[in-house]
């Protein structure tokens, strides 16, 4: 890693056939307290930097990445389309030290809210500027920040993937 151009952000990408989020800490009250999804994709997110200089970057390699399968051939979630979830995950940014985890290379939370937020607005905005995207009626969730996060994934084969940016 050279340190004029440092890793921002870890994604960690996980097709699903099937995945339900909880929003909340508490016993949930009814389906409102969940996102729930059909065939999509699982983005969880570590912000380790200031993003900003890296915004685009990150955006396109949510939305363009040829991820999903569709007739045989890799697409991404604009032309499968799909429902997206976006996961902030703080534990994606710790570091193996010794026999246990270390998190001195993530931003602070209020940063990484704001981070977070910022790239979910870029996704929906940029997801929103592609006709078929839209009239697909899919959409980009986000996932509460700062809570633990309650999932359930169902998928259909090994499909997680790893991108620093």
């Amino acid at each position: 890693m050279a340190s004029d151009n440092p890793i921002v952000a870890r994604l960690v990408f996980q097709r699903c056939t099937k995945a339900k989020l909880l929003l909340t800490e508490d016993e949930p009250k009814d389906e409102s307290d969940f996102i729930a999804i059909n065939e999509g994709l699982l983005v969880f997110i570590a912000i380790l930097g200031d993003i900003t200089p890296k915004l685009q970057k990150l955006v396109k390699a949510i939305c363009t990445t040829q991820i999903c399968e569709k007739d045989g051939k890799y697409v991404s979630i604009l032309d499968f389309p799909c429902d997206v979830i976006l996961i902030p995950h703080f534990c994606l940014g710790g570091r193996l030290k010794g026999k246990s985890f270390q998190y001195h290379s993530i931003v602070s939370k209020e940063e990484a809210e704001r981070y977070f937020k910022l790239i979910n607005d870029s996704c929906s905005n940029f997801a929103a500027s592609n006709s078929h995207w839209v009239s697909s009626g899919h959409r980009i969730y986000a996932g509460a920040f700062g809570i633990r996060q309650n999932l359930t994934v169902h998928s259909n084969g090994p499909f997680t993937h790893v991108v620093e940016i």
